[in-house]
C-alpha cells in the first residue's frame, strides 16, 4: 500500500494524532526545563548526552509535517490568494490570541497594571504581533526561567516564512523536484556546516529587517526540516513504503543517539519514520463525532500555563507533577481555542463555492498547522 492511499482526508491517516503527540512532547520537555531553567534533567537530553531533547525534536518534526502538508496544500489549491488565506486563517488567529493572553498574564503578574502599561511599548508590541514575532513581554521574575512567558511563539514567524517560500516557488512554477531538492541540499549542507562551527549566521533580532523576516541564525535547521517534508511529498511515488526501511530508520536514530549525529540523522531517518507511522495508521481525535485538533493550542498555551503553575507553587514544583497538572489544563484551553477561534477561522477559509463541511474538505484536511 503506497503513501497516497491514506492521504485523501484526515479520517484516513494519523497526521492529527502525530501533531497531538508532538505538542504533548513540547509540554513534557518544558516540564523538565522550566523548573530548573536547564536541560540537565530532561530525559532525552540526558540519554543523548546533550544532542537532542523532546521539545527540539517535536519542533523539528512539526516543520517536517508542515513541509509535506503545505506543499500538498499549494498543489491542491492552485491559487496564491486561496493558499495564503488558508495559511493565515490557520496560524494567525491562534497566534494573536496567545499573544494577547501573554500580555494579559504579564500585566496581571506585575506589581501594578498601570506601571506595566506605562513601560509597555504599545506600538512596537503591536507591530511585533502583527508580524508574527513574540510580543516580548515579561512576567514571573521569581521563576527559574525569569520573565519569559511567550516561549514557543518564536517558531511561528519561521513557519510563516516557510509558507512564503512555498508560495514564491509555486508562483514561479518552481515547486517541483529539482528546485525543492536543490534548496533542501543547500540548507542541509549549511546546517551541517553550522552545526560544526564552520558557517556563522548573523543574528537579526532588532530593527526593521527583524520585523520583515525570521532570524537567519535558525534558517539552516528549520528550513532543512521543512524542505525534508516537502521533498518527501514530491518524491513519494519513488520512495518505497516498507516496514523494513522504517525499522532500519529507527535503528539508525538509536545508533546516532548513542554515538553522535542524532540531530542530523533525524532529518532523513526521522522524516521517513514519521511519515511511515502517520500514513500507516488511522487516528483522528474527535469529540462528539467531530474532528478535534488541539495540537496548535497545546503548543501555544502550554508554556504560559506552566509558568503560572510554577509561580503559584512558589517555584517548588517538580517536573512530573508540573506535567500532570499542566497538560489537562492546557488541553482545556486548547479545546476552547479550537472551538471558538481556530475552527471558525478554518471554516471561513474554505472556498465558499464548496459544499463540503470542514471535516471532509480535501484541501484543509489533513493540512493543518505545521506547529
Amino acid at each position: 500500500m503506497g503513501w497516497d492511499t491514506r492521504l485523501r482526508k484526515s479520517s484516513e491517516n494519523g497526521f492529527d494524532a502525530a501533531r497531538l503527540v508532538l505538542a504533548t512532547l513540547v509540554v513534557f520537555e518544558h516540564s523538565y526545563y522550566l523548573p530548573f531553567n536547564s536541560y540537565a534533567h530532561e530525559p532525552l537530553f540526558v540519554w543523548s548526552r546533550g544532542q537532542i531533547d523532546f521539545g527540539g525534536v517535536a519542533v523539528d518534526f512539526f516543520f517536517v509535517l508542515s513541509g509535506f502538508l503545505i506543499t500538498r496544500s499549494w498543489i491542491l489549491t492552485g491559487s496564491p490568494v486561496r493558499y495564503l488565506r488558508k495559511r493565515i486563517a490557520r496560524i494567525c488567529p491562534g497566534f494573536f490570541l496567545a499573544s494577547l493572553l501573554t500580555i494579559m498574564i504579564a500585566a496581571a503578574s506585575a506589581e501594578s497594571i498601570a506601571m506595566f502599561l506605562s513601560t509597555l511599548d504599545i506600538p512596537g508590541t503591536i507591530v511585533r504581533i502583527l508580524s508574527l514575532h513574540q510580543p516580548g513581554v515579561s512576567a514571573f521574575p521569581d521563576n527559574p526561567m525569569k520573565g519569559v512567558i511567550d516561549g514557543p511563539l518564536w517558531t511561528i514567524r519561521f513557519e510563516f516564512d516557510c509558507y512564503l517560500i512555498v508560495a514564491a516557488l509555486g508562483t514561479l512554477g518552481l515547486l517541483g523536484r529539482p528546485a525543492v531538492t536543490a534548496l533542501f541540499v543547500m540548507f542541509g549542507a549549511s546546517y551541517v556546516l553550522q552545526s560544526n562551527g564552520y558557517l556563522p549566521f548573523h543574528i537579526i533580532d532588532q530593527g526593521p529587517l527583524a520585523i520583515l523576516i525570521s532570524n537567519p541564525i535558525l534558517w539552516p535547521r528549520l528550513f532543512t526540516y521543512f524542505l525534508a517534508g516537502a521533498c518527501f511529498y514530491l518524491w513519494r511515488d519513488l520512495i518505497p513504503k516498507s516496514a523494513a526501511v522504517a525499522i532500519a530508520c529507527a535503528l539508525a536514530i538509536g545508533l546516532t543517539v548513542a554515538f553522535g549525529w542524532a540531530e542530523l540523522a533525524l532529518v532523513i531517518a526521522g522524516t521517513y519514520l514519521l511519515f511511515f507511522v502517520a500514513l500507516s495508521i488511522v487516528a483522528v481525535p474527535r469529540i462528539r463525532g467531530r474532528r478535534l485538533d488541539l495540537s496548535y493550542g497545546i503548543y501555544l498555551y502550554g508554556f504560559p500555563i506552566q509558568q503560572i503553575i510554577i509561580a503559584c507553587s512558589g517555584q517548588t514544583i517538580t517536573p512530573i507533577p508540573l506535567f500532570a497538572i499542566a497538560l489537562p489544563v492546557t488541553c482545556l484551553v486548547a479545546l476552547l481555542s479550537w472551538i471558538f477561534v481556530e475552527r471558525p477561522a478554518l471554516q471561513w477559509s474554505v472556498n465558499r463555492r464548496s459544499s463540503l463541511p470542514l471535516d471532509r474538505h480535501p484541501i484543509l484536511t489533513p493540512s493543518g498547522n505545521g506547529l
